[in-house]
């Protein structure tokens, strides 16, 4: 009997198996072969929006002229996923950097993000992360401004953003760029080839800073340059009654009227007051000097009414800088919501006056947060389970999909889920607007 050679034999069973495994194998290389192809788009118009998020509901931090080429990371439901432009701007909070002497450059302290520029609010709605991780420490990054503010939280640089960051933009804007556009578009950002090449992040680590940058940063001003006179040497002034003698008439009416050209905030009111009352005081009443007396007295009372004007202001400055610490903790809330789910738009649910079921049909308006004025993000059409009615007055974050109607101009969105991020708003949410200045009148004298 002739020995049989089952070495190459499979049972029918399995080879079909192995096909199908083959074949899943071969879908999944092909997949990933055309993730890592480079490819590239090109706008069709001019003032294509480019977002920080995918989806309508995420602000905008840029209109694109026609032509502009942009490398695509990924595409998904009508969205592209780009790298931003060369040059596009950033926030870095101005506690996370060390400046430069010429304030011309700023190296991160420690590992820090830096946020896409919302151009409606500035620091305030800027929220969004411009890369997937923080830079690292001693990232130099070019200074474009310095953003002062009464509230500390919101004191920045405007930087230029290193390569590697990313955006949105949707799919109907842009085509597919061709080879000659690739070409130019990658001599004239210096790239060698490839995206790894072209717009891997850029960033510069510098070592530890010479001897000109490890002074004591309480002397610096946020531009990095050194208060004149602070040598560190203690202060040897004493305090002396009566140091100062009063001024005379004409040294008074220069210094006053240059206190009036001060900015309100800033204006040396309680120091002007007081020099006003002593001269009032050293003029004794004497009928001769009346005249004098009165025109002191007009101007120390305009004084004292612009120094209730600017506490007034100052009261209300405090009270928005608190509403800013909640403004930007709801913001890294919705950024925390935005990493664990993708949400197509998140903002505040409100009722339409116009879209209130009575006269047309019924949707419910989201309004966006961290505006001082909202703006309407879209319009949320109802549907059975999600009980929006219940939810109004929170922010939400929907997921779903969001259809632009052309004729109206205006965001539909079809919502499969709708979640509620914060608690209902409160009238405390609302901040009142700061007292306005009246007429700067001129005192009797003047002139």
């Amino acid at each position: 009997m002739r020995s049989t050679d089952v070495t190459g034999f499979v049972p029918r069973g399995a080879a079909r198996s192995m096909t199908l495994a083959a074949a899943c194998l071969l879908a999944t290389l092909s997949n990933s072969l055309a993730q890592t192809q480079e490819s590239y788009v090109v706008t069709t118009a001019d003032g294509a929006q480019l977002r920080c998020g995918q989806g309508a509901g995420f602000y905008r931090i840029g209109r694109l002229d026609a032509g502009q080429v942009l490398a695509v990371i990924g595409e998904s439901n009508q969205w592209m996923h780009v790298y931003t432009p060369l040059g596009t701007e950033a926030y870095v909070s101005h506690d996370a950097v060390i400046a430069s002497l010429d304030a011309r450059w700023v190296t991160l302290r420690t590992e820090r993000s830096l946020r896409h520029v919302n151009p409606r609010t500035g620091k305030r709605g800027s929220w969004k992360p411009m890369f997937d991780a923080p830079l690292p420490a001693g990232t130099r990054l070019q200074v474009v401004t310095f953003e002062d503010s009464e509230a500390a939280r919101q004191r920045a640089y405007r930087v230029i953003a290193p390569r590697g960051a990313t955006a949105y933009i949707e799919a109907s804007v842009v085509r597919a760029a061709t080879a000659d556009e690739i070409a130019l578009f990658k001599a004239s950002v210096g790239a060698p080839a490839g995206h790894g090449d072209l717009l891997r992040p850029g960033v510069e680590i510098v070592g530890p800073t010479g001897p000109s940058d490890t002074q004591d940063d309480s002397q610096r001003t946020p531009g990095g340059e050194f208060v004149p006179g602070s040598d560190g040497q203690p202060d040897r002034s004493e305090s002396v009654p009566g140091l100062l003698q009063p001024g005379t008439p004409d040294r008074l009416e220069a210094a006053f009227q240059a206190v009036k050209g001060q900015p309100a905030l800033e204006a040396e009111y309680d120091e002007m007051i007081a020099e006003f009352r002593r001269a009032i005081e050293a003029l004794g009443d004497r009928p001769d000097i009346q005249p004098l007396r009165a025109a002191y007295q007009q101007r120390l009372d305009y004084l004292l009414l612009r120094k209730e004007i600017q506490a007034a202001r100052l009261a209300s400055r405090r009270s928005l800088e608190d509403l800013d610490k909640q403004t930007e903790s709801l913001a890294d809330t919705l950024l925390e919501m935005d990493k664990n789910r993708r949400y197509v738009v998140i903002g505040r649910l409100t009722t339409s006056i116009v879209y209130d079921g009575q006269r047309l049909p019924l949707m419910y308006r989201i309004q966006s947060v961290g505006d001082r004025v909202p703006r309407t993000l879209g319009y949320l059409k109802p549907g059975a389970g999600f009980d929006l009615a219940a939810k109004v007055g929170r922010v939400v974050g929907v997921e779903g999909t969001t259809l632009l109607d052309q004729s109206l101009r205006l965001n539909v969105v079809t919502p499969t889920r709708v979640d509620v991020l914060t608690p209902e708003q409160t009238d405390a949410d609302s901040p009142e607007a700061p007292p306005t200045d009246p007429p700067a009148d001129k005192p009797a004298g003047d002139g």
